[in-house]
């Protein structure tokens, strides 16, 4: 049966396989934002040693937080995921579902996500790393010492102070 609604050349089929395919790759492009953002406050959220233990108190807490973090992305992404692909074939195919369309762009997806996708998480991964330990090297750590300094001149002086009342006894003083 030549022609019809649910007819399409072999040409156009090849050009909807090429733009699904690019489709996958595009949203492997976006999942690789998602994961930057996730890998982002993760590393705030909980933070762990080299050796895999948690450091910090309340990790039990810490992780459960992360994990409702990681599932708020991943559920955000794919309903970006899904928009994409409605739109894409209300766009590319008057809206008539292709399964082959689906099947392309998560294709596309895997392809980017086993090849470059991993050197991209590696970078960022390592990005973000860097970035937080110089903010807390040169940033947090010097401020959290500037505190503390002065939170000590402040206590070891109201000790003298109640030192001094004491032996005294003049509460004006």
């Amino acid at each position: 049966m030549m022609g019809g609604f649910l007819y399409q050349s072999p040409k156009l089929q090849l050009i909807l396989i090429m733009y699904s395919f690019i489709v996958g790759i595009s949203i492997g492009i976006v999942y690789s934002v998602f994961d930057t953002i996730s890998i982002m406050l993760n590393l705030h959220i909980v933070n762990e040693s080299s050796d895999g233990e948690i450091k910090l108190r309340n990790a039990k807490n810490k992780i459960i937080i992360s994990k409702i973090f990681q599932f708020s992305i991943d559920f955000l992404f794919s309903v970006v995921y899904t928009v994409i692909i409605v739109v894409f074939i209300f766009c590319a195919n008057q809206g008539r579902f292709r399964f082959f369309l689906i099947i392309f762009s998560v294709f596309g997806f895997l392809v980017y996500k086993r090849t470059l996708g991993r050197l991209v998480s590696f970078c960022m991964q390592t990005a973000v790393s860097f970035l937080y330990r110089t903010i807390k090297l040169y940033i947090a750590c010097p401020l959290y010492r500037f505190y503390t300094a002065v939170k000590i001149r402040f206590v070891s002086a109201d000790i003298k102070r109640r030192a001094v009342n004491a032996v005294i006894g003049d509460k004006d003083f």
